[in-house]
């Protein structure tokens, strides 16, 4: 299955959420791929990668070998992960170079489909449960072809002041891709992310944005945490940073709600 997860605002927590959702459901048994769809590479930066070899590179040579890398992943013998049977969790690394996919695919024909190309090509659903795909803060080519290449869209908000702003027309841009290119794309729903519920702002826009997405909301909340930069800092995740924190079972609950809502463990 593919997921997007999109906002055109940067600093929302989206690829924490990519990274740490990933290693959530691996460690529940699925196999797991996380595409970095962002130029600015903080996915792959986030595991301590950074190489020339990336998905720009398929781009350019659609036929060469996608440059996936392992992460080794450890169960934590929790709720989500006490089976004990661990699954595998794979990154599709992105550079700076993909910065140039704007202006040199501009005039390609089918320059939306480059992604699901590649991923048909090489047959990804075969080998993943889950493929997870971080988009970058914008409404440009990357995050079409995300979108044109995923089953569903995640929209993770912040519950900060203009949490709400602009969202609309992140909506609008799904609806519209979906009604052109991807008839096949739903909205999962909107992630709550960097909450701290000790602020009475964050409380109210987190009953803002329970009000507005009532019925498309995920009850999982990701609460925020000095753990998650000092984690990608090291090029860890959390649950190897700081295995007991809070934060880790925030990413848990929310692994184990897209399993039980089938939004993983379906058939792409």
């Amino acid at each position: 299955m593919v997921i997007a997860f999109v906002n055109h605002k940067g600093g929302v927590g989206k690829t924490t959420t990519v990274a740490h959702t990933g290693y959530a459901l691996a460690m529940s048994g699925k196999r797991v791929l996380v595409i970095d769809c962002d130029a600015q590479a903080n996915l792959s930066a986030h595991f301590g990668i950074r190489s020339a070899e990336s998905l720009y590179s398929i781009f350019k040579n659609p036929s060469a070998a996608l440059p996936i890398v392992n992460i080794p992943v450890h169960s934590l013998h929790t709720k989500t992960s006490g089976t004990g049977n661990v699954g595998t969790l794979d990154i599709l690394p992105s550079h700076r170079s993909l910065e140039n996919a704007e202006s040199e695919f501009t005039s390609l024909d089918g320059r939306e489909y480059l992604l699901a190309e590649i991923i048909e090509r090489t047959h990804l659903h075969d080998h993943y449960d889950a493929i997870l795909l971080d988009c970058p803060p914008s409404l440009g080519l990357m995050t079409t072809n995300a979108l044109t290449a995923a089953r569903y869209a995640i929209i993770v908000m912040q519950t900060e002041f203009f949490a709400l702003d602009g969202i609309a027309a992140l909506y609008d841009k799904v609806n519209a891709l979906k009604k052109r290119i991807n008839k096949r794309l739903y909205i999962a729903g909107v992630l709550a992310t960097m909450h701290d519920k000790r602020k009475a702002l964050h409380k109210q826009i987190l009953i803002a944005i329970q009000t507005e997405f009532h019925d498309t909301i995920f009850e999982s909340v990701i609460r925020n945490s000095v753990a998650f930069a000092e984690s990608s800092a090291v090029g860890k995740t959390i649950f190897q940073y700081q295995p007991g924190s809070p934060a880790v079972r925030d990413y848990e609950a929310f692994a184990k709600e897209l399993l039980q809502k089938g939004i993983v463990g379906e058939k792409a």
